[in-house]
């Protein structure tokens, strides 16, 4: 196999929503799809802190600071609806795979500490990939360093033909690995989509019930149809997060390693193909002049000086294919056999991510059990 025969099936210019839909689903769900679960809706997230109205005795009064911190609270709910409502509007992220525009608009934070895993992530990335660099840029600095002060003098050349097959493997792993992480996350937000519709239609059956204000009042923090809201959040929230930390982080991979070594591979070809150059026409030249020396001609000063240029120019040119080579030996080496370095913060991002999940989801969810044991003692039969 030549080292540079899949050079056709990749040219380092393939856009990242066709990396992004590997798997060939171009009709990938998106964040946006939990926003359509509470069309018109624009109420405001509670907090799930505050006492529900059954936890306080009947004859039981707010405290003065109660007071305070409740109609603070309206005053700054009615005062800021507008404007949070013109935010929401202008609102616009990132597109997701396929170029469709999310369009998402995020609530406010709420009581699940969202705002706190995501700086734990920010800061688990800073320290895998150093600094303030991206994943893109950790990848092409590593890269770099790899093939600074090669080594030009060895004659690496035959050693490309075993090192491009590894390489045309790992790419085609690298690949593969875009479609399976954006068919989790597809997975994820139809899943997530789902049980917030589910939701929101037990909500709807509650409308009018003494349940109502236990699971279908969004306005009460501790009904199950607000802290569907946290979810639906959170959901969106994480969506984008994977797509950004291992669908995009993986695709830049797939992207940088792969449009590198192809100029590599192409500049050696195109030295190749100068070296088989001089050696044909310095192989010709030599037959010239050995036939005339075999007859016992001289040997004209005009011939003679052409094949020592053009046997010049070959060790020129057999010397530019082998630094070249060495060059790009070096890139392949560090790109297949050190790709575990590019691999370790992807994987630790993905441990983030699902770990931040389990926890949002188990502290979320919490708050359901004691709706749930709230009912008991309000609605248990005689």
């Amino acid at each position: 196999m030549n080292s540079t025969s899949n050079n056709k099936e990749y040219q380092g210019n393939q856009s990242k929503e066709e990396l992004y839909h590997a798997s060939g689903d171009k009709d990938a769900p998106t964040p946006k799809m939990l926003d359509e679960v509470y069309p018109g809706e624009s109420a405001e997230l509670k907090d799930t802190n505050q006492p529900h109205s059954t936890d306080r005795d009947a004859d039981e009064t707010p405290t003065d600071e109660e007071t305070s911190h409740h109609t603070s609270s309206s005053r700054s709910s009615s005062t800021g609806s507008d404007k949070e409502d013109s935010e929401k509007k202008d609102s616009s992220l990132s597109s997701v795979p396929g170029g469709k525009k999310l369009g998402a608009v995020l609530f406010g934070h709420g009581k699940n500490g969202a705002n706190e895993h995501n700086e734990k992530n920010s800061d688990r990335q800073h320290q895998v990939h150093g600094g303030s660099h991206t994943g893109a840029e950790s990848i092409n600095d590593r890269l770099n360093g790899a093939v600074k002060d090669v080594d030009t003098t060895k004659k690496r050349s035959p050693e490309l033909v075993g090192l491009g097959m590894e390489f045309d493997h790992l790419r085609k792993e690298l690949r593969a690995l875009v479609g399976s992480a954006q068919k989790y996350n597809d997975s994820f937000i139809q899943a997530e989509t789902a049980r917030a519709e589910m939701i929101n239609e037990i909500c709807k059956l509650s409308k009018g019930t003494p349940l109502y204000e236990d699971i279908g009042d969004i306005q009460n923090g501790g009904s199950i149809g607000n802290i569907n809201l946290v979810v639906i959040k959170n959901a969106k929230e994480k969506a984008i997060r994977f797509n950004k930390d291992v669908v995009q982080y993986v695709a830049e991979w797939e992207s940088i390693v792969s449009k590198r070594v192809d100029d590599e591979l192409k500049n050696c070809k195109r030295l190749g193909h100068d070296q088989s150059h001089y050696e044909n026409k310095v192989d010709k030249l030599r037959q010239t002049v050995n036939k005339k020396e075999e007859a016992g001609k001289s040997v004209g000063h005009g011939k003679a000086a052409k094949l020592n240029r053009n046997e010049k120019k070959l060790e020129n040119a057999f010397d530019a294919h082998e630094a070249a080579a060495c060059k790009a030996c070096a890139l392949l080496e560090a790109v297949v056999k050190e790709g575990w370095k590019d691999l370790y913060p992807l994987v630790e991002s993905m441990i983030a991510w699902e770990t931040d999940r389990i926890q949002e989801e188990t502290k979320t969810f919490s708050e359901m059990e004691e709706t749930a044991d709230r009912m008991k003692l309000t609605h248990k039969e005689d």
